[in-house]
């Protein structure tokens, strides 16, 4: 058997030329998703809460579908301080979701989530405006069919609230 022989066979080309199509989508994604991510995230979630979002750093594993957002943070109304911070958010997406066309998430992990609410007044607090925005109904996008998704194996490590009562001056 020689070298030629190998090299010409039709389904030993095949394969190498998927196997180096598989190849360059891995590491095209690999490297395009992160920064996408990162902006959509901070873009969408900015305009649907009123605040400003920003993520620290985004990592994506195509080859195992794994995602991981980290420092990611929801600023305050005044835009002083964090309303919310999440250290860590591992998502592990299974490859039931490509073949469904609907997310299926095998774990998730939200790591030191830290919320900090302040009530301002009797019946206000200072995440009335965020509650506000997500209780009206999406212009011009008739209520359809529930979204389709499934999660499984949801883990939360550490974390942390701050109530701040002043209405009545106690925290």
């Amino acid at each position: 058997m020689n070298l030629q022989s190998v090299t010409g066979n039709k389904w030993v080309r095949g394969v190498a030329w998927a196997v180096a199509a598989l190849l360059i989508l891995w590491g095209v994604t690999w490297l395009a998703v992160p920064p996408l991510v990162k902006s959509e995230v901070q873009k969408i979630a900015g305009k649907e809460l009123g605040r400003k979002v920003t993520v620290g750093a985004v990592d994506f594993k195509p080859w195992s579908l794994e995602l991981t957002l980290t420092d990611l943070a929801v600023a305050t109304a005044d835009g002083a301080g964090q309303q919310f911070h999440l250290k860590r958010l591992y998502l592990n997406a299974d490859i039931q979701s490509l073949f469904r066309f609907a997310p299926v998430l095998d774990a998730v992990s939200l790591d030191a989530p830290s919320l900090k609410l302040a009530r301002i007044a009797e019946g206000h607090y200072d995440i009335d405006d965020i509650l506000a925005r997500l209780n009206q109904p999406a212009p011009g996008k008739p209520s359809g069919k529930p979204l389709r998704f499934a999660v499984y194996n949801v883990t939360l490590q550490g974390g942390s609230v701050d109530f701040d009562d002043k209405a009545v001056g106690k925290a």
